[in-house]
């Protein structure tokens, strides 16, 4: 059986003393693939460096929900651009986070966000890795009916 871990931040700096042992670990465990999903602009680069360097690393490129600071057309024309890179799998992490968010303007912020990333993963045909969380520890709540509202309305768009 072939594994892959969808999901591993290996461009945070807490890797940079072991970064090769961790993903040489993980190959030897059987994971043939390791997918490091982009925050913002800058961690969407380094992810696409190590998916240069290393061969069983790929990326994912994207803004994070509670990493929009930056989210602005030229910002988001840079991703895009690396998006193209061969070893660009997935669009991500993007979506919604409530609990870290708390203004309703920044809310809506992320929800634009989220549509036209979503727009974009159709337009280069990538999936998307998506990042939901409520504002407290509930399981299902308001963040969980938006973000089902935001992929229902898309889905519609796509007819």
């Amino acid at each position: 059986m072939q594994l892959t871990d969808t999901h591993c931040h290996l461009d945070y700096h807490k890797f940079n003393a072991d970064r090769e042992e961790v993903i040489q670990r993980a190959n030897d465990s059987g994971l043939i693939k390791l997918l490091v999903p982009g925050l913002q602009h800058k961690s969407s680069k380094e992810a696409v460096l190590l998916a240069e360097k290393y061969p069983s690393v790929y990326a994912a490129v994207g803004f994070h929900p509670t990493d929009l600071e930056e989210f602005n057309p030229q910002t988001f024309d840079e991703v895009k651009k690396l998006a193209t890179h061969p070893k660009v799998v997935a669009i991500g992490e993007i979506g919604i986070d409530y609990y870290w968010v708390k203004e309703k303007e920044k809310r809506e912020f992320q929800h634009e966000a989220l549509k036209q990333q979503l727009n974009f993963a159709k337009e280069v045909n990538k999936p998307v890795i998506i990042h939901m969380r409520e504002e407290n520890d509930a399981w299902f709540g308001e963040a969980s009916v938006d973000l089902l509202n935001i992929l229902e309305e898309w889905q519609k768009s796509l007819t």
